[in-house]
């Protein structure tokens, strides 16, 4: 929605509350906002204002932070506003409520703001006490491709709990200097199985040709489980590079044999779906 549409649509909301509400404290859904200075940027600064209120509901809040956001789409638009929003951000990167502090982290982490990633960095190397969760962090720095970043999400890809890993593991997929992790996490059957998918379907970003040797002997070993089977398969029929540089007449006729012998639905659709796609 245009912005200015989307401010005034919102001031008539607040305009028809029902009467005996408080102005300053109803709006769209319990978003507790009021408008009544008039020009163009009331809306955004009243968001703003509600936004970094401590007293103000939480939920409020981060629906404020919401709606900025999706002001702040319109990039000409939101230029004047751009600076004063960040700085709000950087103050509520230390707000008492985590989920603001999150919503703050992620605003700021999507603009690849350098002081956010370094705060976030410190939290996870324990330098600095930490503002949000480790899988947060994890998260937010997979957006930035800087190499600091690279580096932490290395470290939590193999030391961090099971979904933080995952969550490192899928920030790898664009970092090609990381397809040896990618690969011996992936081959790695003491791994879980999820964990194990994971980098594997990271890797084949990373580097297509590591993925496809991979993957053809994961599908092939009767040993694996069925479930990491059908997920290399499937990702090899998925794309056109990976099917080309797999579709050898050997591959192939080897997948037949895994056909007549799984008794797994879920492999033998993966199979399917190669060798029609494979022709």
């Amino acid at each position: 929605m245009d912005p200015e549409a989307y401010r005034k649509d919102y001031l008539a909301k607040i305009e028809n509350a029902p009467r005996g509400q408080p102005r300053d404290g109803v709006a769209d859904r319990g978003m507790k906002l009021a408008a009544s200075e008039p020009g163009p940027g009331t809306g955004i600064h009243r968001l703003m204002a509600v936004a970094g209120d401590p007293k103000a509901l939480v939920e409020t809040r981060l629906e404020a932070i919401d709606a900025i956001n999706r002001f702040a789409f319109d990039l000409q638009a939101f230029r004047e506003y751009n600076a004063e929003y960040t700085r709000l951000l950087k103050t509520l990167r230390t707000d008492a409520s985590s989920k603001v502090r999150s919503a703050a982290f992620q605003r700021l982490a999507l603009s690849l703001d350098q002081d956010t990633r370094a705060l976030l960095q410190k939290g996870l190397s324990g330098d600095a006490l930490p503002l949000v969760s480790e899988k947060t962090a994890i998260t937010l720095l997979g957006l930035d491709d800087h190499a600091s970043s690279r580096a932490a999400l290395r470290v939590a890809a193999e030391r961090s709990e099971e979904s933080t890993r995952r969550a490192a593991l899928r920030g790898l997929a664009a970092d090609t200097s990381s397809a040896a992790l990618l690969e011996r996490i992936a081959a790695n059957s003491a791994e879980s199985t999820p964990v194990r998918e994971t980098a594997a379907l990271s890797l084949k970003v990373a580097s297509p040709k590591r993925f496809v040797k991979l993957a053809k002997k994961l599908a092939l070993d009767n040993g694996e489980e069925d479930r990491l089977r059908a997920t290399a398969v499937s990702a090899l029929a998925h794309n056109a590079e990976t099917r080309q540089l797999a579709s050898s007449d050997k591959f192939k006729k080897e997948l037949e044999e895994v056909s007549h012998r799984t008794s797994s639905r879920a492999l033998k659709a993966s199979i399917g779906r190669f060798r029609t796609l494979a022709r």
